[in-house]
């Protein structure tokens, strides 16, 4: 077969220059040219969903039990005086119940030969006896208490003042201290020329009497005039269920519900002159008792009053001058959280005409000692 060929020089559309280097590539090959620079990392694909978990493996097995470990003991035992302890003690021994020294392993007994501490607690020498502190509670009768209380006296038993040293009592030489508890009544208005109330609650009663009468009672400044006036003392707390009223008066009014003192609240109690003579009134959870005395008291002359109310008795007494005029059976307790009336009934205002002095609210009731030494104390310094 015949080859056909082709004469590109001859052709005229190929340049010649076209033409002679496609015969110099054809001759030889060039040198290799730089490497290009490297492109840029392509972006970091999305990350593959996490697989599942693995099943978990199956439980090895237990250990073989370790060998029980051996017991430590602790021995105390009495240590006679010497050298360990001068005046005797306690000898601590500590050890392991390990069979040391020929003793027997874990028998819970700490032998000689497993002893491997000795701690030694010891006692002190005996000291000499100290001197007794003593206390003396005995009654204090009207004098530095008004009516009566207790005597409480302090002191070392050493002997002072010539006593006898640790003898148990404490004689006169020996008291320290001297205290006092007096029967205190929550209120007590003097009437000195003012409405301070020297009782227990204190306070400044309100309101104000007519006047004051000087040397009267025998007290420098005297008593209060009332004329249909009402004063009002600071709140009293009677809670504990009993009571007591007491006052001095003087007067010459024979009307009827001439009042004294009263309170009304929880429970009503009242105390007033009736045509001379004297009625108290107790109201307790809507039942109660009225006590009448048999004394005249609107004769001008000063007179001791008092009314008393013991929860525990059920007693409700009227005393006059310090003597029981009457009494009455009450079932109830007393109480009063408010303030107390004086020189009114507890529905009536101002309705008493004449002297009031020494007024007093306690929260309990005086026995009938009680009223005859308050009484007799009182009326050294009250006329007749």
């Amino acid at each position: 077969m015949r080859r056909r060929t082709t004469d590109l020089s001859r052709n005229p559309n190929v340049p010649r220059l076209s033409i002679l280097a496609m015969l110099l590539l054809a001759a030889c090959k060039g040198v290799d040219g730089v490497d290009g620079v490297d492109g840029v990392d392509g972006v970091d694909g999305v990350d593959g969903v996490d697989g599942v978990d693995g099943v978990d493996g199956v439980d090895g097995v237990d250990g073989v039990d370790g060998v029980d470990g051996t017991g430590a003991l602790v021995s105390m035992q009495p240590e006679p005086p010497g050298t360990n302890c001068q005046a005797g003690g306690l000898a601590v021994h500590t050890g392991l119940d390990n069979g040391d020294g020929g003793e027997t392993a874990g028998d819970g007994v700490l032998g000689l030969g497993e002893i491997d501490d000795t701690q030694y607690v010891c006692g002190g020498s005996a000291g000499s006896d100290g001197t007794a502190s003593l206390v003396s509670i005995v009654d204090e009768p009207a004098g530095t208490c008004l009516v009566d209380g207790l005597r409480i006296d302090v002191g070392l038993d050493n002997g002072d003042g010539g006593e006898v040293a640790n003898d148990g009592v404490l004689g006169l030489g020996e008291i320290d201290t001297t205290a006092y508890t007096c029967d205190r009544p929550q209120v007590h208005l003097r009437f000195n020329t003012d409405l301070v109330n020297d009782g227990s609650v204190g306070g400044t009663s309100t309101g104000a009497p007519s006047g004051y009468d000087v040397d009267l009672c025998g007290e420098t400044d005297g008593a209060a005039f009332f004329d249909t006036d009402t004063v009002t003392t600071p709140p009293v707390v009677l809670t504990d269920g009993a009571v007591t009223f007491s006052a001095w008066i003087k007067t010459t009014d024979t009307s009827e519900f001439n009042g004294l003192m009263a309170a009304s609240s929880a429970s009503i109690a009242q105390m007033f002159i009736n045509q001379s003579t004297v009625r108290a009134e107790l109201t307790i959870n809507g039942g109660g008792a009225v006590v009448n005395s048999t004394t005249m008291v609107a004769d001008d002359g000063w007179h001791h009053l008092a009314m008393t109310f013991d929860d525990g008795t059920g007693d409700q007494i009227l005393y006059v001058d310090g003597v029981e005029e009457a009494r009455a059976a009450t079932i109830g307790m007393f109480e009063h959280t408010a303030a107390v009336t004086v020189g009114s009934l507890w529905d009536a205002p101002g309705s008493y005409t004449g002297l009031i002095d020494n007024v007093r609210v306690y929260d309990h009731a005086l026995s009938a000692s009680d009223m005859v030494l308050l009484y007799d104390l009182e009326s050294s310094t009250c006329g007749d």
